[in-house]
C-alpha cells in the first residue's frame, strides 16, 4: 500500500477531534491500481483529473494529478517514472479509505487496532 497508510494515520490523528460519521466508500487502492495518468482517466474520466501538477517539497519536486478537485473526493496522486507510487487525502474528512480500514477521522484507537503494532508519529515539525 505504499506510503497511503502513513499519510492517512497521519491525517487520522489530527482528524480525532472532529470524527466522521460515516464511513467513506470510495478505495484508495483503486486509485494505485490505475498505475498512471492514463488509468487515472480511463476510471475516473479526463475531466476529473487535473494532470501536470508539480509540488517542490524541500529540494524535491513530485510530479502528480488531482482527482476530483475541489471535492470531497479529491485526491492528490504522485508519480515517479510516469508511475503512481503514493496518493494523498487531506483535510477533516473525505470520501476516500483503504481498503484496511484506514480513513480520515478515524480514532487513534482504532488506527491502533487497524495497525496491529506498534508505530510512531512524526512530521509534526
Amino acid at each position: 500500500m505504499k506510503h497511503v497508510g502513513l499519510m492517512i494515520l497521519i491525517a487520522a490523528v489530527f482528524a480525532c477531534k472532529s470524527p466522521q460519521t460515516e464511513v467513506p466508500t470510495q478505495s484508495l487502492n483503486e486509485v494505485l491500481a490505475c498505475a498512471n495518468l492514463a488509468g487515472l482517466q480511463t476510471k475516473y474520466g479526463k475531466e476529473n483529473v487535473v494532470a501536470d501538477t508539480n509540488w517542490v517539497m524541500g529540494d524535491d519536486t513530485l510530479q502528480g494529478s488531482i482527482v476530483f478537485p475541489h471535492s470531497a473526493k479529491q485526491v492528490y496522486v504522485y508519480y515517479r517514472s510516469g508511475e503512481i507510487v503514493d496518493v494523498t487525502i487531506q483535510g477533516e474528512s473525505s470520501a476516500w479509505k483503504t481498503d484496511s480500514g484506514l480513513y480520515l477521522g478515524l480514532p487513534l484507537q482504532d488506527v491502533q487496532k487497524l495497525n496491529d503494532k506498534n508505530f510512531t508519529l512524526s512530521g509534526f515539525n
